[in-house]
């Protein structure tokens, strides 16, 4: 990659690293290439300090005094704090590396690293939480506009998508073709799309699904 010549940063790199000396050439070098950065001594220093931030990578050594690499994923996981991760190490076991990529890891680089592998894996990274960021955009503003439709609607919206027509719902809820006809008109209105097939794609693209049910309240993100 080229060296920035903007004051703009290209994305943030969140770092945790015990080593002083790895950690202030890394930092250095990433802000020389437009990234912002911040550093930790340790995981724990890290979920009291940073503040989230996106698009952002979090560049990790596996191994670190208190909770390691691995456990700090890990506790990102079940935060849901989806910050794309690279892996550092001098040492792993092959057990290490395959839970790592479990956990959703995009590279696991052994140190000494080349740099242009660590910033290829950095800008593949902060791809992936652009993009992990405006799927929460549309997940969040389709579960504004669902939050519109009354509990009725909700019901037959997830019949509509499930693929059932107008009569097999008029038949399977008892109610009479032409609501069934209302209902549909309203919810295409209230979902802000034109025809089923527009409604279809999306509730897929916001994960919406017969069997998931809708994002209301405190599932507004199903990713």
């Amino acid at each position: 990659g080229n060296l920035a010549h903007m004051n703009e940063p290209i994305g943030h790199v969140y770092m945790v690293e015990d080593d002083s000396e790895i950690r202030t050439h890394l930092t250095a070098l990433l802000q020389r290439y437009g990234y912002s950065v911040s550093s930790y001594t340790s995981a724990e220093e890290f979920l009291e300090r940073s503040v989230e931030v996106t698009p952002a990578v979090l560049l990790l050594d596996m191994h670190l005094p208190g909770l390691s690499g691995a456990q700090l994923q890990n506790r990102l996981n079940l935060a849901r704090r989806g910050t794309p991760v690279i892996f550092m190490s001098g040492e792993s076991r092959n057990d290490e590396i395959i839970d790592s990529f479990r956990g959703g890891a995009i590279e696991f680089l052994w140190k000494p690293f080349p740099i242009a592998s660590l910033l290829k894996a950095i800008d593949i990274a902060l791809q992936k939480d652009m993009q992990r960021e405006e799927r929460m955009r549309k997940v969040h503003a389709v579960a504004q506009r669902v939050r519109r439709l009354t509990p009725r609607e909700r019901e037959f919206m997830l019949r509509m998508i499930d693929g059932h027509t107008n009569k097999e719902i008029a038949e399977i809820e008892s109610v009479t073709a032409d609501n069934i006809k209302k209902y549909r008109a309203s919810i295409l209105e209230k979902m802000q799309v034109a025809s089923l097939a527009s409604l279809i794609v999306l509730c897929r693209e916001a994960g919406i699904t017969p069997a998931t049910g809708l994002p209301v309240d405190e599932r507004d993100a199903l990713i």
